[in-house]
This record gives C-alpha cells, sequence and structure tokens, in this order.
C-alpha cells in the first residue's frame, strides 16, 4: 500500500478466544470502530497427542465465518490475522489452517511466542499514558503467558512459558475437580517454570508493572465486585483464591464479576498470575486494555508508514553476526536491478514479497560467522532459529529458504516448509539472488556488465555482452550453472 487504508483490522486467534477489531485510521492513528470476542477455548481440543479435535475446530470455523463476513471487502495488506501458542504446536495446524483461510477470506501467520509479546507490548504501550523507566508486562493467554520487559514502545527482553490459563486448568485439576492441594500445586509448579526468568527480570529492574488480557482482567474485576480490594494486588489476588475454592467443580465456578464462560478455566490462570506476583515479587499490577490486537494494529500502520520493524530487524542481524554490509549492498543492488528489469512484481503472486529479495540479499552471507564450510546452510539455521521481531514463521522460513540456497546445489526437498502458496515465489526470488550472487563474485572488483533480464515460463533469462562473459571466464561458468535451473518445486 502507498498510503494509509481508511480502515484496518487485526484478528487474534488465542487459545482461549478468538478476537477482531475493525478500525478506521484518522490522523495516522487507528479508532477502533467494532470490535468481537469469542471465547472459543481451542486449547481445550489439544489432545495429548497434539492433535486438535473436530468438534473444537468446527466451532473455531463457524466462529471465523462470522468474523469473515465483517472483514469482506477489505484490503489484503490492511488485515492481519495471526495464531498463536495451539495453532504453534497442534499437529494438524496446517490442515485446519487451510479450512480457516478459507472461511475467513485472509490469510492467517503462525507467530513466536516472542513475536506474540512483542506486538502485546506494543499494543500495551500505544494505549497507555507515557511512563518512564522500564516495565514489567505480563499477558496470561489460553496456551501461553508471554513476559516481556520494556521501555517506551520497545520491547526489550521477552520470554515466553508454556503454560496458559486453558492448557494449565486442564494439565493440573484433573477431571475438573478444585481443591486447595491441586490449587497449591498448580501454583508451586508455575513459579518453577518462572523462577529463572524472574531472576533476571528482577536483577535488570523494573518500575512499572502492567498486565493485559483476559484472566488478568478477569481476576481485577471479580476483585472489585466482591470488594476485595482496590485494583489487582498480591494480598487480594490471595483472598480470591479463596471464594474459588469454596466451588469443588470448575464448571460450578461462579463469582460476581466472572465471565461464565471464563469460570472453567479460571482456576488455572489464577494459580499463573499469583505465580507471576510472587516469583516476580510484585505488589500491585496495572491492568492495561491494549493487547495483541491493539499491537497488530499498530504494526499494519507501521509497515505502511515506512516504519517497518522488519527493516531495523535486519540491520541488527547483520551486527549480530558480523555481515559484510558493503558485499551485501552490492548483492542487494544487482537483485532488485535484475527484479525490475525482468517484471517480476507482476509475476509474483504476493508483490509484497519483493521485499524479502532485499532483505535475504542483505543476510545472505550471515553464515560466514558460523564457518566458511557450508555457510549457506549455516545461514539458514540462523534465519530459521533466530527470534526476528516482526516476521511471522512463515515469513523466517521464506528468508531461511533464500539464504540456505544462495549459492551451490539446491537439495532435494529445499522448500519443504514453506506455504504451497509461497513456493512460486520462493522460486523466482531464490533464482534472481544466486543471479546476483554470482555476478558480485569479483566482491567489487570486476565491473559488472550492462543487463538484460527477462522471465520464460518459470525460468530466468539473463542477457549479457558476449565480450564481457569472454573477459570473465570465471563469471560465465557461474552463470552458465546458475541460468535454466529453473523451479525447483516442480
Amino acid at each position: 500500500m502507498s498510503e494509509l487504508p481508511e480502515r484496518i483490522a487485526a484478528v487474534d486467534l488465542g487459545s482461549n478466544s478468538f478476537h477482531m477489531v475493525v478500525a478506521r485510521v484518522r490522523n495516522g492513528v487507528p479508532e477502533p470502530e467494532d470490535r468481537a470476542r469469542e471465547m472459543v477455548r481451542l486449547a481445550e481440543g489439544l489432545g495429548g497427542d497434539d492433535v486438535l479435535d473436530p468438534s473444537v475446530m468446527e466451532r473455531a470455523l463457524d466462529c471465523l465465518g462470522r468474523f469473515g463476513q465483517r472483514l469482506r471487502g477489505l484490503p489484503v495488506d490492511a488485515v492481519r490475522v495471526v495464531g498463536t501458542n495451539t495453532m504453534r504446536v497442534a499437529k494438524n495446524g496446517k490442515a485446519f489452517r487451510k479450512q480457516a483461510e478459507k472461511v475467513l477470506g485472509h490469510r492467517i501467520e503462525i507467530i513466536s511466542g516472542q513475536e506474540e509479546g512483542r506486538l502485546v507490548y506494543l499494543g500495551m504501550a500505544q494505549s497507555s499514558p507515557k511512563e518512564s523507566g522500564s516495565r514489567l508486562l505480563v499477558d496470561i493467554g489460553g496456551g501461553s503467558t508471554e513476559i516481556i520487559l520494556g521501555e517506551g514502545f520497545e520491547a526489550l527482553e521477552v520470554e515466553s512459558h508454556f503454560l496458559g490459563c486453558v492448557g494449565w486448568t486442564k494439565e493440573r485439576f484433573k477431571k475438573g475437580k478444585l481443591s486447595r492441594k491441586r490449587f497449591e500445586d498448580a501454583l508451586l509448579l508455575a513459579r518453577q517454570e518462572f523462577h529463572g526468568t524472574a531472576s533476571r527480570y528482577r536483577k535488570k529492574g523494573f518500575v512499572q508493572c502492567v498486565g493485559s488480557s483476559g484472566t488478568i482482567q478477569a481476576a481485577e474485576e471479580v476483585i472489585r465486585a466482591l470488594e476485595l480490594g482496590d485494583g489487582l494486588s498480591k494480598k487480594a489476588l490471595r483472598c480470591l483464591v479463596e471464594k474459588l475454592l469454596e466451588f469443588e467443580l470448575l464448571e460450578d465456578v461462579a463469582l460476581p464479576g466472572l465471565n461464565p464462560k471464563r469460570g472453567p478455566v479460571f482456576a488455572g490462570g489464577l494459580a499463573i498470575l499469583l505465580a507471576v506476583f510472587e516469583e516476580f515479587r510484585i505488589e500491585k499490577m496495572r491492568v492495561s486494555s491494549g493487547a495483541l490486537r491493539e499491537g497488530l494494529l499498530f504494526d499494519i500502520l507501521g509497515r505502511v508508514g515506512q516504519e517497518d520493524v522488519r527493516e531495523r530487524t535486519i540491520q541488527s542481524f547483520q551486527r549480530k553476526f558480523h555481515v559484510d554490509v558493503e558485499q551485501a549492498e552490492r548483492v542487494e543492488t544487482t537483485a532488485m536491478e535484475i527484479f525490475e528489469r525482468a517484471k517480476t512484481k507482476k509475476r509474483l503472486e504476493a508483490g509484497e514479497r519483493g521485499a524479502f529479495l532485499a532483505w535475504a540479499a542483505r543476510i545472505h552471507e550471515c553464515g560466514l560467522s558460523v564457518a566458511r564450510r557450508h555457510h549457506h546452510r549455516h545461514g539458514a539455521y540462523l534465519c530459521r532459529h533466530s527470534y526476528l521481531p516482526g516476521f511471522s514463521k512463515e515469513e523466517q522460513e521464506l528468508l531461511a529458504f533464500l539464504v540456505g540456497t544462495h549459492r551451490r546445489k539446491v537439495p532435494k526437498g529445499a522448500g519443504q516448509g514453506l506455504r504451497e502458496d509461497m513456493q512460486k515465489d520462493a522460486s523466482m526470488l531464490m533464482q534472481v539472488l544466486r543471479v546476483a550472487v554470482a555476478l558480485n563474485r569479483g566482491r567489487g572488483f570486476d565491473a559488472l556488465p550492462h543487463f538484460g533480464a527477462r522471465w520464460e515460463g518459470g525460468k530466468l533469462v539473463l542477457e549479457v555482452p558476449e565480450d564481457w562473459l569472454e573477459e570473465h571466464p570465471l563469471s560465465a561458468m557461474d552463470l552458465s550453472e546458475e541460468l535454466g535451473r529453473g523451479d525447483p518445486f516442480r
């Protein structure tokens, strides 16, 4: 998009609830005009084999059908839909996502726990008054808990822990039974999970403590309704635990101010929240209305307004792995010239993927920081497994594919981790990058030829003067090996 859209939308496919927010953009700021939330409890359908139950998937698809109606007509780039913990771990997650995208009408990104934390922090920071000093942000979801240390609008450290209100309730309160022993066991195990993160964050220090999302908001509302205290404090939480333990079955939990649909998973969420208070030595916590979906809205605007966090991420990645920036710039310039001259954007399934060619060119030699031998493979590993703020898991996989195939023989099965609708684009970008790398083998000591470029079917054709090829036999050999490889997915 070349200008700010009139409306943008964010959809958060959480492990407990699905959220949608549609916002009108005024003066560069999103102003929500429509919200929807449904407690789907996706994590509830995750069995011991990490396979989603068909009945729960059907419940989720029904919800997405309703969301899809509201999103109809919005530009593709104005909508972001993200899946979190349950969609990250479900073995049949890909099959479910295909159905979900068809019903919703938009592509779903699967994001890491760290990226989830970054977006939650952004949503909180943009929705809160300006404060000085570092902040601790806690977000308890249905399948994971994100704990972020940040300052201003930037998340400095993010930890994602694999316990959330739905999963923890299911694991620690078997057969839906509630007792003091079960609650204290759940509390102790949660404290053990948070102990390392808490020790590190306490050493760094934080001035404010903020909580966001369903469990924390629900706890505050119940505390106020029961008049247990003025806001969210450790003392009030302990009183709330006593009120909760008056019930013997989770399905019977009914407290003033608590949504009846949240009652069956409230015990696990409360144990997690109290564990955070005790391990991080928190006395009071402020509750923020901003969360993941608000962070997504501001992230959309950042991408449109040339403040894409992914640009900063690539620069940081270059520094971290000591990339030869001058060579990277040469390869990027050549790659983008080939991209433009061959009119590649018109042939891509998604035009914005051209940006990944530039990003891959900037970091294609990052694997040299590990070892020269097979450095393309090392680079692919670094791209795939590093935390890259702003990139979804699928986007990281595309970067890993391009970096891992920029030289040598393309192995069989390369790109199997890519989404099917990315493969055509990935093949074209890979061919352009390989040729750009081959042309710049001289690392700036050889003048590049005047060349033309075009596509014939799935193959890149480069037009280079014969006299230049005769004067540069090594380059001629490299190019003859590169051109004509065609589509590796066929």
